[in-house]
C-alpha cells in the first residue's frame, strides 16, 4: 500500500469513528464505539488484502465487547443471546458446510455478537451474507475465483448499523 492509501485509510477510520461516536450517550461509550469502528476498518483492510483476520484484532474486539457490557447501559440478556446465536451459527456451519467461511470470520462474529446483541447481529449476518453472495457471483462471472473476504462485508455491515442507530 502506498502512502496515499494509508492516509486515506487513516482519515476514513477517523471519520467513521467520529460519526459512530457522536451518536452515543456518554463519552466512554462514544470512545468505545469509535475504537471498535477503527478496529472494524482494520479488519476489513487486512481481510481484503491478506484473506485472514488476525486473532489479535478479534481478541481486541472481544475485550471491547466485554467493556461494553461493563460500562454501557446494555441488556446483558440481549448481548449474551447474540453471542449464543453466533455460536449456534458456527456449529451449524461446521456441521453443514464445507468450510467456506474461515475461522477468523467466526471469531469476528462471536465478538460482534457479544458487542451488538442478538437484536442487531442477526441483521448484520443477513446483510453481510447477501452482499457477500452477490459479490461472489459477480466475481465468479468475471473470473474463476469466487472467494471473497467475508470479514470485509461483516465490518461494513456493522459500521452501517452503528451509524444508523
Amino acid at each position: 500500500m502506498g502512502r496515499k492509501t494509508y492516509l486515506t485509510t487513516y482519515l476514513l477510520s477517523i471519520y467513521l469513528a467520529l460519526m459512530v461516536g457522536f451518536r452515543q450517550v456518554s463519552f466512554a461509550t462514544s470512545l468505545l464505539y469509535g475504537i471498535v469502528t477503527i478496529l472494524l476498518v482494520l479488519v476489513a483492510i487486512v481481510d481484503l488484502r491478506y484473506r485472514k483476520i488476525p486473532n489479535q484484532l478479534n481478541l481486541l474486539l472481544l475485550l471491547f465487547s466485554v467493556l461494553n457490557l461493563i460500562i454501557g447501559k446494555v441488556s446483558l440478556f440481549n448481548h449474551l443471546t447474540g453471542l449464543l446465536l453466533m455460536i449456534a451459527l458456527f456449529v451449524f456451519s461446521v456441521l453443514f458446510t464445507h468450510g467456506e467461511t474461515g475461522g477468523g470470520d467466526f471469531k469476528l462474529l462471536l465478538a460482534l455478537g457479544l458487542f451488538l446483541g442478538y437484536s442487531t447481529i442477526y441483521k448484520v449476518v443477513i446483510i453481510a451474507t447477501i452482499f457477500g453472495i452477490l459479490v461472489s457471483y459477480i466475481k465468479k462471472i468475471l473470473s474463476e475465483d469466487s472467494t471473497i473476504p467475508y470479514g470485509l462485508f461483516i465490518s461494513i455491515s456493522v459500521i452501517y448499523f452503528l451509524i444508523a442507530r
